[in-house]
């Protein structure tokens, strides 16, 4: 006798009135839809984001690049930059044939500033590593990488 009571009490318990049911039922097919929607709406502007920041910054990077090479004394680069440096949004680093930084916007001693040529993006821009497919659309003699930046302790696209 005690367990059918105890069947009909679960019972009871799970039976709810018509429009909860129905309120319920339209809940889950609206989650089953809306779950892989959110992820896939996400992962979509994220790489229209990052694609949008690589041109925007490859744009920047060619009209500086244009400026300074209109400019032979590399001590006048580098003195045009720091006028630049603190009115542009990006990091700006000047890098020697070497790999050694010459000029870096967001550093003060250069000295134990590591070899830039050992950067994925830096290789990327001397043609020595492939391209990175997540982000289309390269320019020419553009490097590109997101990776985690030990000076500023933050994921940055470079």
């Amino acid at each position: 006798m005690s367990r059918r009571l105890l069947l009909i009490r679960v019972y009871n318990l799970f039976s709810l009135p018509l429009p909860v049911k129905l309120f319920l039922s339209y809940l889950f097919v609206v989650l089953v839809g809306a779950v892989p929607t959110y992820f896939y709406l996400k992962q979509l502007f994220l790489s229209e984001f990052m694609n949008d920041a690589v041109a925007r910054v490859a744009g920047h990077a060619q009209l500086l690049g244009d400026f300074l090479t209109r400019e032979p004394a590399l001590q006048t680069r580098l003195t045009e930059l720091e006028h630049l440096a603190p009115i542009m949004t990006e990091r700006i680093t000047y890098i020697g044939v070497s790999g050694r930084p010459l000029f870096d916007s967001s550093l003060d001693d250069l000295h134990g500033a590591e070899n830039q040529l050992l950067k994925p993006e830096v290789a990327r821009a001397l043609g020595k590593m492939p391209q990175d497919e997540a982000f289309n659309g390269q320019e020419a003699n553009t490097g590109v990488s997101r990776r985690f930046s030990e000076t500023g302790q933050v994921e940055t696209l470079y």
